[in-house]
């Protein structure tokens, strides 16, 4: 309503409708007063007992019971937002950590089961079925179908 608005506005048009204005509370509020009394409302970080000695003395504002208890309801969201943030803020973290590590854990054991498997293969290829370096490598080669190269490598690794 017009009476509610603060300084003059000509032809404002319809009263139902909601206007947004964004102001940005920066760190050089000392010249402004709105900016610092927005800045102590929303984002001082003192207690309630502290916001309230400021209003009072910065603004000369006395609150009323019920300014106050708009001021404690409006302090305990604020913590309580902030407070929610963190905790969803810990449990995604917590998540990705989770996921992060399992795979992790999974690619480490699958590199370590193959890299025992290949290892157990070459023994045998050695000492049960008593092959040679070459007929080893020849073996592989075919049995896992890799080039002559990577199955010398791998040979040459487990070959004792």
């Amino acid at each position: 309503t017009p009476e509610r608005l603060y300084g003059t506005r000509e032809n404002l048009g319809r009263y139902d409708m909601i206007e947004v204005i964004q102001i940005g509370l920066g760190t050089d509020i000392k010249d402004n007063t709105l900016l610092g009394f927005l800045y102590v409302l929303f984002k001082y970080q003192g207690t309630l007992a502290d916001k309230k000695k400021l209003l009072e003395t910065r603004f000369q504002m006395k609150l009323t019971r019920q300014m106050e208890g708009a001021l404690t309801n409006m302090c305990n969201l604020g913590e309580g937002l902030i407070a929610d943030g963190i905790e969803l803020g810990l449990a995604q973290g917590l998540e990705r950590g989770l996921e992060q590590g399992l795979e992790q854990g999974l690619e480490q054991g699958l590199e370590q089961g193959l890299e025992q498997g290949l290892q157990d293969l070459i023994e045998t290829y050695q000492d049960d079925m008593q092959l040679s370096y070459d007929e080893a490598v020849a073996k592989l080669q075919k049995k896992r179908k890799l080039d002559k190269e990577k199955a010398e490598r791998i040979v040459r690794k487990f070959w004792n």
